[in-house]
């Protein structure tokens, strides 16, 4: 029976910090995305008049069914598809300085410190998308943007 040697696995801080930022970068977009989203929605609600679009009818719209326009934008720009996104374009972009990082380490360790960096890379924006939903959750209603 062989002996099994751990070691915890180190991402340069350096590429931790540029992580960051991509994610950082996409993030601050959503609060925008949202905006438009929502805007999206109504225009939707509007064409379908007197249809429903998505289970809500733009006569009823604001008075009635605000929160589940608002819910339903926030659910589109804040989805598990939105968050694969962001770290699936997060890797590709760290992808070559990480494997610059890791081409001198044995196979077990490039793939063990790929999977490290794909699972921080998750974490960072589940968590990231779980706190901007919640700040756009606390606001009551969409800002419009001066320039669309």
């Amino acid at each position: 029976m062989g002996v099994c040697v751990s070691r915890k696995i180190q991402i340069d801080p350096t590429l931790v910090d540029e992580i960051n930022n991509i994610i950082d970068s996409r993030i601050i977009r959503i609060p925008t995305n949202y905006i438009k989203e929502h805007d999206r929605i109504v225009s939707e609600m509007e064409k379908a008049s007197p249809e429903h679009y998505e289970g809500l009818l733009f006569s009823e719209y604001p008075e009635k069914n605000s929160n589940e326009v608002h819910k339903l934008s926030l659910k589109y720009v804040t989805s598990e598809e939105v968050k694969k996104e962001i770290s699936d374009e997060t890797y590709k972009q760290i992808e070559p300085k990480l494997e610059e990082q890791i081409k001198d380490n044995n196979a077990v360790v490039q793939e063990s410190t790929r999977q490290a960096a794909q699972k921080l890379i998750e974490q960072t924006v589940e968590e990231s998308v779980d706190m901007i939903s919640e700040k756009i959750k606390t606001d009551e209603k969409p800002r419009k943007q001066e320039n669309k």
